[in-house]
């Protein structure tokens, strides 16, 4: 199960059933590469990349080790301060996280 699960592939998995308490067999569906997504937010870079890359990176990822994903991640994955507090009450969070998807050059 671990196995199919980190290549997303579709694995057979597990769900709590609250009202008896015991794990019900559940089927978890393999990743399947999405459409381009329609966002306006210019720092997602959502255009920049071709399908045909696109499909090579989701791929690409899903054959990547765990602790090759993270890295992957983490690469992806930008943290900037926040520039405006919306409200008069003191938050505890410190910034805001930017992720985009990086082709070849970047």
């Amino acid at each position: 199960m671990k196995r199919k699960r980190g290549l997303g592939e579709s694995y057979m998995g597990r769900q709590l059933d609250k009202r008896t308490k015991t794990y019900i067999p559940t089927e978890r569906m393999q990743k399947v590469f999405g459409n381009r997504c329609d966002c306006k937010a210019s720092h997602h870079r959502c255009r920049q990349i071709a399908d045909v890359r696109r499909e090579e990176i989701h791929k690409e990822t899903w054959s990547l080790s765990w602790e090759q994903k993270r890295v992957f991640v983490k690469t992806a994955v930008e943290s900037l301060a926040v520039k405006q507090s919306k409200t008069s009450q003191e938050s505890r969070r410190k910034a805001s996280l930017v992720y985009y998807l990086k082709d070849q050059g970047d």
